[in-house]
């Protein structure tokens, strides 16, 4: 996930243990299963996403999404994995209209800090499961 603003960029990423996940009930009246990796991933990418934009309220954050189109379970039907990350609505406060974030998937060669970001997600990742952690 990646926060690109102004003439600037700024990077996000992380790490999740998804042993910490729980089963969860995809829509009413469906049974809990674990979610998927890819599940995981565009929750996490919404969290981080949220935060982008609430740290940031009076300027203007342009998310970039890497194509992905691997279908997911998402709710009720299966949804491109990259398609999930693109609206996600921010509660900012009681008696306040919620914040509606819209973001496209690139269609263009991602600017060289992002690549770099990928390369240390990477690293990242592996450095997390050589420590115990799961890959993926």
């Amino acid at each position: 996930m990646y926060g690109v603003k102004a003439n600037r960029t700024k990077t996000a990423s992380g790490t999740m243990d998804r042993a910490l996940i729980q089963p969860q009930f995809p829509a009413p009246g469906m049974p809990a299963r674990m979610p998927t990796n890819k599940e995981s991933a565009s929750v996490a990418y919404m969290t981080v996403a949220q935060q982008l934009v609430i740290q940031n309220p009076s300027k203007r954050v342009l998310i970039w999404i890497d194509p992905d189109s691997t279908r997911i379970p998402w709710g009720e039907r299966r949804m491109r994995a990259d398609r999930t990350r693109t609206s996600i609505y921010i509660d900012v406060g009681p008696g306040q209209e919620l914040l509606k974030v819209e973001s496209q998937v690139a269609n263009a060669p991602k600017p060289s800090l992002l690549e770099i970001e990928d390369l240390y997600a990477y690293i990242t990742l592996r450095a997390h499961a050589s420590s115990g952690g799961q890959r993926g």
